[in-house]
């Protein structure tokens, strides 16, 4: 009986060893969103985190090594750090905002940056899950995937209430999910990414999964949603920004061909009034914008009477 005791404590001590463990109680050095860079070559950025799975490594980060970050190399950090007991190394979990992908990185080879040291300046992402994620239900089915870069992308609007704030942004997309899922009988929220007014991006089918946002279009463009209807008003400055952010972070990824076309819903098809009057007005470069309940009185374009680089009235037909 002793023995069987002994032998007890003695695995219930290993274990303790050995065991990743999180941390919660403990206080971070660093806040969720902070920018941190690298401060030695060559370092490795452990991962073993599935599509869809949970928010950190369930074996031992070593397991899996999905990159090698350089000195200067600057990533967000996600609010999640974990003890690794043997040997006792403390990993951050910081996000490189590709769709999705996330990593951990030695916390003793990570600074907050100095002047010379920027975080890039990319889409806020919120990514489907995790524990800053907007909650995502896991698709009825497999989604196909998208093989090589998208040649167009499609602007839509969500024709919902607004969202100026994060909290009322994530209930929105929560609801157009549900809607799709529930009352169109699809797989899936429709858009590969919805942008709140809050400036942020809301991950739907993310770059690397085709959506069902535009009938014929879906294989070779990626859609692009704004939360609101847009019929009289344009859309806020940090929407259209995230919108830009999302195209021009593509291109630099090599998600979006950087001879895309640029292409209005309503341009595909002209029965529905998407992205909205004033949203379509002001990615054609019309100027003055037209605008109900007083057609007759120019609404100012602050953004310049340009077209919208890569516009074309007309999207190319996708290969079937």
């Amino acid at each position: 009986m002793l023995w069987t005791l002994l032998l007890a404590s003695l695995c219930a001590s290993v274990t303790a060893l050995t065991s990743p463990l999180t941390y919660p109680n403990q206080p971070y050095m660093y806040e969720p969103g902070q920018c941190l860079c690298v401060i030695a070559d060559n370092t490795q950025v452990h991962g073993n985190i599935r599509e869809s799975g949970p928010p950190y490594p369930t074996q031992h980060p070593s397991n899996k090594v999905i990159a090698t970050a350089y000195h200067g190399q600057c990533f967000m950090y996600t609010g999640f750090s974990r003890l690794w007991r043997n040997p006792q190394v403390v990993f951050d979990q910081v996000s490189f905002d590709d769709d999705g992908l996330l990593g951990w990185i030695d916390s003793s080879k990570l600074e907050i940056p100095t002047d010379g040291h920027k975080c890039p300046m990319g889409p806020k992402f919120v990514h489907r899950d995790g524990p800053f994620g907007w909650g995502a239900r896991k698709p009825r089915r497999e989604i196909p995937k998208r093989t090589g870069p998208w040649t167009c992308v499609v602007l839509h609007r969500t024709a919902t209430r607004h969202c100026k704030n994060k909290q009322d942004c994530l209930q929105v997309v929560k609801e157009i999910q549900r809607y799709h899922m529930k009352e169109q009988g699809l797989a899936d929220i429709k858009n590969n990414f919805i942008v709140g007014e809050d400036g942020r991006v809301y991950v739907g089918r993310g770059y690397n999964r085709t959506g069902a946002h535009t009938d014929g279009y879906n294989k070779c463009c990626l859609g692009i949603t704004v939360v609101d209807s847009f019929m009289d008003r344009l859309p806020l400055p940090p929407a259209l920004d995230a919108v830009a952010q999302v195209i021009a972070y593509g291109v630099a990824k090599n998600f979006i061909d950087p001879g895309y076309t640029l292409c209005l819903h309503n341009s595909v098809n002209p029965l529905v009034p998407c992205p909205g009057i004033a949203y379509s007005a002001l990615v054609k470069g019309d100027s003055p914008i037209m605008l109900p309940p007083n057609p007759a009185k120019p609404y100012p374009n602050p953004y310049g009477t340009m077209a919208w680089p890569h516009f074309a009235p007309k999207c190319p037909f996708c290969p079937k």
